[in-house]
């Protein structure tokens, strides 16, 4: 098996592509391929630390990497790509989405891979807000001590917020 794929999976999974018998070729970030000398790969994988591209470079950064991959798709050298993302509902994949539609390669995500860590954020931020965080904060930083026992809710809005959650956890 050939698969191209982003920094640092050939690092990471070492053994378990040894085990597969898989060689990997390494998409570079910036979309260059090494040593590409007219391969064709069965797969190709973009992982999530592609991501750090659109902060170190914005989204064009991000756009050249998909571009350059849909490029190949295009040329009939990858047969299945796979993306690292939760949806494909973002600009910077349609053109891959586009080229595998059009050569007939198979694209895969993986949907619900960031629930746990996202359904983790919400929780500790709706604990922020019911436990005052904001408001200790700011005390601590002007030195006092003020119990917000006697007040639960500092907030003068005659209508505080009522927030009931129902959280569901599935495996």
């Amino acid at each position: 098996m050939r698969l191209l794929c982003t920094p640092p999976i050939a690092e990471h999974w070492s053994a378990e592509l040894a085990a597969l018998d898989a060689t990997v070729t390494t998409l570079e970030f910036d979309g260059t391929v090494s040593g590409d000398a007219g391969a064709n790969w069965d797969g190709a994988f973009i992982s999530s630390e592609a991501f750090k591209l659109f902060y170190a470079g914005g989204r064009a950064a991000l756009q050249q990497l998909y571009s350059a991959l849909a490029e190949l798709v295009r040329a009939g050298r990858v047969a299945w790509c796979h993306l690292c993302m939760s949806g494909l509902d973002v600009p910077f994949a349609f053109p891959l989405m586009k080229a595998c539609h059009e050569a007939g390669a198979t694209l895969t995500h993986c949907p619900g891979v960031y629930a746990a860590p996202i359904a983790q954020y919400c929780v500790g931020h709706m604990l922020s807000i019911s436990r005052l965080n904001e408001q200790h904060r700011v005390n601590q930083a002007a030195r006092r001590y003020e119990s917000l026992l006697h007040n639960p809710n500092p907030n003068p809005n005659p209508n505080p917020l009522t927030l009931t959650l129902t959280l569901t956890l599935t495996r």
